[in-house]
């Protein structure tokens, strides 16, 4: 196992060039109002909880698609989905997994020569969760209509 380990991290070291335009993609790619419409994941592990140590996994999937209104505006749309596994906190609990709730964002970002990024934005709950255990938000029990 060492020794496959040793000889994946030799092949990853290389070196890497960039040129300007690469520079600009990974700059933008950075700026949560730009112009790109990416598909960033995000994991978040928290591990020994409750009595019997379970540990929770949420992977958070959040597309982003940005459309231009006008010359000077842009609206950026957002989703979160948040995918959850979590095993058995206290005893006779059992594991689970699911959906939780899905925000909606729309940052409305005017576009400006100064530098400055900013943009207002509304967000939407939808309680779609598939289980009780992954309806939680900000501490708030959210329910269906």
């Amino acid at each position: 196992m060492k020794k496959y380990l040793c000889l994946l991290s030799l092949l990853s070291l290389g070196s890497v060039y960039a040129n300007e335009a690469d520079k600009d993609l990974a700059k933008e790619s950075q700026n949560p109002i730009g112009k790109l419409i990416s598909v960033p994941f995000e994991l978040n592990a928290i591990p020994d909880n409750g009595t019997e140590d379970g540990d929770i996994y949420t992977l958070n999937v959040k597309p982003v698609y940005p459309v231009a209104l006008d010359e000077d505006l842009t609206l950026i749309n957002r989703l979160t989905i948040p995918f959850s596994y979590q095993k058995s906190l206290f005893p006779g609990q059992g594991s689970d997994q699911g959906l939780g709730n899905i925000t909606y964002q729309a940052f409305f970002a005017p576009k400006t020569d100064s530098g400055v990024l900013w943009g207002v934005d509304p967000a939407l709950l939808f309680p779609t969760y598939s289980n009780d255990r992954f309806a939680m938000m900000l501490g708030l029990r959210v329910r269906r209509l």
